[in-house]
């Protein structure tokens, strides 16, 4: 596999990574691994045209374009499991360890300290008859951030250390690649123990929000899907839902 990284194109600013990456990939402008960075992204989106708001030269927004020949249509999940498992072991490595416990993954993808968001994931990939054509990776992860907000943090705010975004954007990237290879070598049973060992309030007594029927309901998360559902058990049994369909309350 090509190493990821191998070449990053700096921008001063945009809208999107994602959207530039995409636009580049449709004028055959980039190659498997290819990197999108930019210290002030305008636009940032997130999961279901969220708004991923960074402030600008103290956070980390960029786009990896994979040509991910190794995926199935039907098992492209497995890619939010790999990106969230490596933002995962990338904040574990900066922070104390007597806090690494509090790093949870919140499914479907996002990575989460304690009950605040520190960081987001956005695959959005183009599908050609049976096969994927190219997959672009969106990450925002806050890096230096020092504005408090309710629901979000950042490594500075848990650390009150200052990091070189640069580096920090090398150590997910070398993550990456590494749980990819542990996925391409069939190691799939290994990295879904660890996504559901470290999923947010896995097997634990949770509210939920159906946003179809505005319904509240408790339940536990006791598995997800290859295709990305997540299973709750609740009081009138097993019931499975696709990102977007609940909310945690």
């Amino acid at each position: 596999m090509d190493k990821l990284g191998s070449f990053i194109h700096i921008l001063d600013n945009c809208n999107s990574t994602n959207s530039e990456a995409k636009r580049w990939a449709e004028l055959q402008r980039l190659k498997h691994g290819e990197v999108i960075f930019t210290h002030c992204q305008k636009a940032g989106r997130g999961q279901r045209d969220n708004i991923w708001k960074s402030e600008a030269y103290q956070n980390l927004t960029f786009s990896i374009f994979l040509d991910p020949m190794f995926l199935k249509i039907k098992e492209q999940f497995d890619l939010n499991i790999i990106i969230s498992l490596a933002l995962l072991q990338t904040a574990g490595s900066l922070i104390p360890t007597h806090l690494k416990s509090h790093l949870q993954i919140k499914w479907p993808n996002d990575l989460y300290f304690k009950d605040k968001k520190m960081a987001g994931i956005l695959i959005e990939s183009v599908i050609k008859g049976k096969k994927i054509d190219f997959t672009i990776v969106g990450i925002g992860m806050n890096i230096n951030e020092r504005i408090q907000l309710p629901s979000a943090i950042s490594l500075y705010q848990i650390t009150n250390s200052v990091f070189v975004i640069i580096d920090v954007l090398e150590k997910v990237l070398k993550n990456i690649q590494t749980c990819m290879e542990q996925f391409e070598s069939k190691n799939y049973q290994t990295i879904i123990y660890k996504y559901l060992n470290h999923l947010y309030n896995y097997q634990q007594d949770s509210v939920f929000k159906d946003v179809q029927s505005n319904h509240y309901f408790y339940g536990q998360i006791i598995g997800v899907k290859r295709q990305g559902e997540v299973q709750i058990q609740t009081a009138t049994g097993l019931k499975t839902f696709s990102s977007g369909q609940i909310q945690f309350v």
